[in-house]
C-alpha cells in the first residue's frame, strides 16, 4: 500500500518588493537612534521604536470580549469586583451595561474572574475596561457602614456600581487593572480567531467548567486586522498494488498574515490561539497552525504569516468496485 500527496496550486500573481505580502523579513524604519527604556506603565511594555506604530485592538459592534484573571486566596475568599467600561477621548464612564462577571474555582481549587462584555450597545470610537478589586473582609460594624454608604449613595441618584465603588474604597485600597485599548474597526479586513482548550492553557487560564458546575464561559478569542487566503489543495491518496486507488484525503492550505504591524501581546495572544486543540478563524476549524514569527528585524512590530489548513476528510473507496 503506497501513499502520494499532489498539490494543485492557484495562479499567483507577482508581487513587488514594496509590497508586505509573503516576504520572510520585512524591512521598516531603522529606529537604532530613538528608543526608550521599558517601562512597566506603557502600553507596550519593551522597548518601543520610532517606527512602531500605536496599537489598539479593533472590535466590531457585538463582539464579545473576554477577559480572565487568576485569584490569590485571599481575593477569592474576600472580593467585590467592580467593572467599568471608560470613553478613551473623555476618560469618561461609558457604561456598565452589557459587562458581566463569573467566578468560580477549577478542579484544583484555583479561583478565577471572568469579565465579559458584550459590545451591541457600545457607540464610542475607542474604550477601555478598567477592573477594581477589592479584597478585604469587613467587620459587622463596617459592614452596616458600608450598607448605608451606599444606600445613601444609590438614593441620591448613584448607580449600584458606583455606589459601591465610592464606598468601599472607604476600607480597602483596590487592586486596578486596565484592559488593552479597543477601536472601532474601519473598513480593512478583519480576522477573529479563538483557540479551545479542554482545561488550562500554557498561561494558567481555564476553560474547563468550574466546580459545582458553575457555568465558565471564557475564551481566548481576538479580532485582528488580517486575512486568510487559498494557497493549494493538497491531495493524498493510498493505493493498493501501486494502481488501484482505495482512499484519498483532501485539504486546502491557506496563507494568514496580519495587515498592520501588530505589537507583542498581540501576537502572543495569537500563538497561544495556535497551541490549542481547536483553532478558528471566523469560526471555520483550521489545523496545522504551527508558527508564528515576527518577520521583521528592525522594529518591535510583529508581521504574522503562518501556515492554515483545512482537511475535508477522508474518502473510502475500499468497498466500491
Amino acid at each position: 500500500m503506497q501513499t502520494f500527496t499532489y498539490n494543485q496550486s492557484p495562479a499567483q500573481t507577482p508581487e513587488s518588493n514594496d509590497t508586505l505580502i509573503a516576504k520572510k523579513v520585512i524591512r521598516v524604519l531603522d529606529c537604532s537612534t530613538n528608543v526608550y527604556d521599558e517601562d512597566a506603565c506603557s502600553l507596550w511594555h519593551y522597548t518601543k521604536c520610532d517606527a512602531d506604530k500605536d496599537y489598539c485592538n479593533p472590535y466590531v459592534q457585538g463582539d464579545i470580549i473576554y477577559i480572565q484573571k487568576y485569584l490569590t486566596d485571599i481575593e477569592r475568599m474576600n472580593i467585590e469586583t467592580i467593572a467599568e467600561v471608560f470613553n478613551s477621548a473623555t476618560d469618561t464612564v461609558i457604561t456598565t451595561i452589557g459587562l458581566t462577571t463569573e467566578k468560580g474555582t477549577d478542579s484544583n481549587g484555583v479561583g478565577y474572574v471572568n469579565f465579559i462584555l458584550d459590545t451591541t450597545d457600545i457607540t464610542a470610537r475607542c474604550f477601555y475596561i478598567r477592573i477594581k478589586i477589592f479584597a478585604c473582609r469587613l467587620g459587622k460594624t463596617d459592614t452596616d457602614d458600608y450598607n448605608t454608604c451606599v444606600a445613601d449613595l444609590v438614593g441620591d441618584g448613584m448607580t449600584q456600581a458606583e455606589a459601591k465603588l465610592i464606598c468601599l474604597a472607604n476600607f480597602c485600597e483596590p487592586t486596578t487593572i486596565y484592559s488593552e485599548p479597543y477601536c472601532l474597526a474601519p473598513c480593512q479586513n478583519t480576522i477573529v480567531l479563538e483557540g479551545y482548550y479542554p482545561g488550562h492553557d500554557c498561561y494558567g487560564n481555564y476553560y474547563g467548567t468550574f466546580t459545582g458546575n458553575v457555568t465558565n464561559s471564557y475564551k481566548n478569542k481576538i479580532r485582528v486586522f488580517a486575512n486568510v487566503e487559498s494557497q493549494n489543495f493538497t491531495i493524498e491518496e493510498t493505493t493498493t498494488n501501486g494502481t488501484k486507488r482505495t482512499g484519498t484525503q483532501m485539504s486546502e492550505n491557506f496563507l494568514f498574515r496580519t495587515t498592520f504591524g501588530i505589537p507583542y501581546y498581540v501576537a502572543n495572544k495569537i500563538a497561544s490561539i495556535f497551541a490549542a486543540k481547536y483553532v478558528y478563524a471566523d469560526s471555520l476549524l483550521y489545523t496545522n497552525t504551527n508558527s508564528v514569527e515576527k518577520n521583521n528585524d528592525e522594529s518591535s512590530m510583529w508581521f504574522v504569516s503562518t501556515t492554515m489548513v483545512r482537511v475535508c476528510g477522508d474518502v473510502d473507496f475500499s468497498c466500491n468496485t
